[in-house]
């Protein structure tokens, strides 16, 4: 998903929670300046990653299967590039 409104040219954001109803707050919330991409658990997160490039992931660290933590030590690994925010 996509927020709708967002400036072309904005900074793209990667947002992962197990919890639909704070996915829709946050998107709700900064979906109106920036694109926004949501996840439902990491490994969507990692399916988003492998398509576009991020300016920010902010991810749930409690969620169901693999921690938004281990999703961290990837991105800071891997993504080194995009700023993470827990």
């Amino acid at each position: 998903m996509t927020g709708n409104g967002s400036a072309p040219g904005s900074a793209r954001i990667l947002v992962t929670d197990d919890q639909p109803e704070v996915l829709r707050l946050i998107e709700r919330i900064l979906g109106q300046r920036f694109d926004c991409d949501l996840a439902h658990s990491v490994a969507e997160a990692r399916e988003n990653l492998a398509r576009a490039e991020y300016d920010l992931a902010v991810c749930d660290i409690e969620m169901p299967g693999e921690s938004g933590l281990a999703l961290g030590e990837e991105l800071a690994s891997s993504h080194p590039e995009i700023a993470l925010m827990f």
